[in-house]
């Protein structure tokens, strides 16, 4: 299991409250001393995101990423201009939507449906949260 499936794996225990399929389940029995399972996820996930070089994430990494935050930015020029942490939970096509659409869901609660013809051109995701040089010297379709 790679570090990145651990961490998730532990991630869906901790929210599902099933600490007994824990990949972090703790066997740390010094003197008195039980460390939670929390903090080896913690202190996994810190290292995986601080070695994590932000980039322009592929469609394919996006769809692979369903359910995990991913950074969203909108083109300055696009009506939506949401920058930041979104939930990517689900691609649709058919029922009355033109093309396929990325489904959003930001912080605020509020839902976006993204074409992704226009992946690149209005809106993008990157791995973690760039910097403003970062951004600026991605270049857009």
């Amino acid at each position: 299991m790679s570090d990145r499936e651990k961490i998730i794996k532990g991630l869906e225990c901790c929210l599902a409250n099933d600490h007994k399929k824990c990949p972090y389940k703790s066997t740390d029995e010094g003197i008195n001393k039980v460390t939670p399972c929390t903090t080896y996820l913690m202190e996994d996930t810190l290292a995986v995101v601080k070695a994590q070089k932000p980039r322009v994430m592929t469609l394919e990494e996006i769809d692979n990423a369903l359910k995990m935050p991913i950074w969203k930015e909108t083109k300055r020029a696009h009506k939506d201009l949401y920058n930041g942490w979104v939930l990517a939970y689900d691609i649709q096509t058919g029922a009355g939507i033109t093309g396929t659409r990325l489904g959003m869901s930001e912080p605020s609660g509020r839902v976006a449906w993204y074409k992704l013809d226009d992946y690149g051109k209005t809106w993008r995701c990157w791995t973690a949260r760039p910097t403003d040089e970062q951004r600026e010297a991605a270049r857009w379709e």
